[in-house]
């Protein structure tokens, strides 16, 4: 679309899904733009709330998958790979004393 939204162009073809016409020109006006919202701030409080879950979901996993690793009770894995220069991981998962147990203290 033009920065006056009176106008706009397309593609005649597009093989991004499928083969054929995209547009019926390649040059066309424009009479109605439909604006699409986020539902306002409640609907943005809404997904920050959904999002910090998801990490906080995340995270815990993560630190589950890491402390079985380095108790041994999983096969040998990730944390094996891990090195001195990865201790800001064991932080970020609050997992400090893990990363002091395998590295010595900081």
């Amino acid at each position: 679309l033009a920065p006056t939204l009176e106008a706009g162009s397309a593609s005649a073809t597009c093989d991004t899904y499928a083969d054929g016409v995209l547009a019926c020109a390649e040059q066309f006006g424009v009479r109605v733009v439909e604006v699409w919202g986020r539902g306002g701030q409640e609907a943005r409080r809404a997904q920050l709330d959904w999002r910090g879950c998801q990490s906080e979901q995340r995270k815990r996993q993560l630190r589950g998958f890491l402390r079985s690793e380095l108790d041994g009770s999983a096969k040998k894995g990730v944390v094996d790979g891990l090195g001195k220069e990865d201790r800001w991981l064991f932080g970020l998962l609050n997992l400090n004393s893990f990363a002091s147990a395998r590295f010595g203290p900081a």
